[in-house]
């Protein structure tokens, strides 16, 4: 299949109001008939939708996997979109004005390489411009088929969604957790940033979890310092693993190490 360009020149200023992008697979297989010798195909459909909607504020992804089954996800962010869109829209590809153009440069398929329409991916892309122009490219679904700048703008969805994909429902760290009882205190087993030997300190922050980077007071001056939350666990005063008068209190929960 030979790529498609359909689009008038669009300047840099111009702004992405919609990008939709659909693919296709189709996949031949062999099903022998137990009553007889014949050989049968059978065809097997499998396609994806992306929208990406500035009027809106979503993205949608849709995934229908033969004629029984649907998953899609989609995702109202107000204000992220359009920034998405706007970052989308001056990435990537430059050409000879020196114009950043989103999805443009094709290398295409030869007319020597080989394409087979029972097992094939086929893909379009739609981007509509607030100008009115609309571009479509089209081909197939391959290193040659695709724009140069496909896998730079894939990767930036990508990373877009993955931000807005976290869950709870699903993560043994929160359901697993025991709340913790009226008389006992919270340690945190933390790291210093060249590693080492562990160190506990105190918090009544119920928030702070493994992982989280939290300011504390080190050494006999007292000097703040970043360390990294390697444990937690709740003790009762009795219970506890050090004399509470030598225990140190974490300050504040800082991001990044």
């Amino acid at each position: 299949m030979k790529n498609q360009f359909i689009a008038n020149d669009n300047k840099k200023t111009d702004t992405i109001m919609r990008i939709a992008l659909s693919y296709h697979r189709v996949t031949r297989a062999k099903s022998k008939n137990p009553f007889s010798e014949t050989i049968e195909y059978v065809s097997r459909d499998y396609s994806e939708t992306l929208i990406i909607d500035r009027n809106t504020e979503t993205l949608e992804f849709v995934q229908k996997i033969g004629t029984r089954c649907v998953v899609s996800r989609k995702y109202c962010v107000q204000g992220d979109i359009s920034t998405l869109l706007d970052e989308l829209g001056d990435s990537y590809f430059i050409d000879e004005l020196n114009e950043k153009k989103l999805l443009t440069n094709i290398i295409a398929n030869q007319e020597y390489s080989l394409y087979d329409p029972i097992n094939g991916k086929d893909y379009t892309i739609t981007i509509d411009y607030k100008s009115g122009t609309q571009k479509i490219l089209n081909g197939t679904f391959d290193k040659n088929g695709l724009p140069n700048d496909y896998e730079c703008f894939i990767d930036d969805v990508q990373n877009f969604m993955d931000c807005h994909n976290a869950n709870e429902i699903f993560d043994s760290s929160i359901y697993s957790k025991l709340p913790r009882k009226i008389n006992e205190l919270i340690f945190c087993s933390v790291i210093f940033e060249d590693g080492g030997k562990t160190y506990y300190y105190i918090t009544e922050d119920d928030s702070l979890e493994v992982g989280d980077v939290v300011i504390v007071p080190a050494g006999k001056g007292n000097h703040e310092a970043a360390v990294r939350i390697v444990g937690i666990d709740h003790f009762t005063r009795d219970e506890a693993p050090l004399p509470l008068e030598k225990v140190k209190r974490i300050i504040r929960k800082r991001d990044k190490i």
